[in-house]
């Protein structure tokens, strides 16, 4: 009997302890953000996403040609879109972009048609066809951020916004290059939108985790309110904003 009473005890205590956590989850959406990226500015004139990562580039600034001054190694987005069109007027292409969350006014662009695919496969002696370059791009660029001592991907920004990606992989007795792309500056008024789009997709993210914390805060409240109130008498700008944000209710 005893033991029955006991096994009762831990059932409701099991309840009283997960209930908090049902309601926290009731009281906090799980985040989605696709509406934020279906307004990305790279998606205009009917292009797709084929995959976007963050890696590793040795950014260098050529001063002469031949000479360049190394820069530091920093993360750069690798975007690939493809636009599939009807009309024979705009081929399908691919179009790469380069950008940077530390500097908004680093912005790249490459478009790789199949004529300029079968350029770059007979002066680079690519093995592969204009179907598989895609894969290609993003194998290297696994390669490049998973085995950063074997691969590299060099981007060297010349005169008049002209650059080249170079994608090296090392080896015990020389360094051999296995995709080389020309990017040029993208123009200012593209810059300007990727600008406003990451500035609106900030703005909508951090309102978000404001919600997650003020919903977080009202649960801590109603289960357990001395918790609360000795958050709020340690500190005082705590105490100012979750007095504005329940006067705000």
């Amino acid at each position: 009997m005893c033991d029955a009473i006991t096994e009762n005890e831990k059932e409701n205590e099991n309840e009283n302890m997960s209930q908090p956590n049902e309601e926290y989850e009731e009281a906090i959406p799980n985040p989605n953000f696709s509406g934020l990226e279906s307004k990305d500015p790279s998606l205009l004139e009917g292009y797709k996403v084929l995959f976007n990562m963050e890696i590793p580039m040795d950014l260098k600034l050529e001063i002469k040609e031949g000479q360049k001054e190394v820069s530091s190694l920093e993360g750069i987005n690798f975007k690939v879109l493809k636009l599939q069109s009807l009309s024979e007027a705009a081929p399908n292409h691919i179009r790469i972009e380069l950008s940077s969350e530390n500097d908004l006014f680093f912005h790249f662009t490459s478009i790789v048609d199949e004529e300029i695919f079968k350029v770059m496969k007979d002066k680079q002696g690519l093995t592969i066809d204009y179907s598989q370059f895609t894969s290609l791009l993003e194998k290297l660029c696994n390669f490049c951020s998973n085995d950063t001592d074997n691969y590299i991907a060099t981007f060297i920004m010349k005169k008049e916004g002209a650059a080249s990606l170079e994608i090296i992989r090392g080896s015990e007795f020389k360094f051999l290059e296995l995709l080389k792309l020309e990017f040029v500056n993208s123009s200012d008024e593209i810059i300007k939108k990727q600008m406003l789009y990451k500035f609106a997709a900030l703005k909508s993210k951090i309102e978000y985790y404001k919600n997650c914390i003020q919903a977080s805060g009202d649960v801590i409240l109603e289960n357990n309110p001395d918790i609360v109130q000795q958050m709020l008498e340690y500190n005082d700008n705590l105490k100012l904003d979750y007095e504005k944000s329940s006067y705000n209710k």
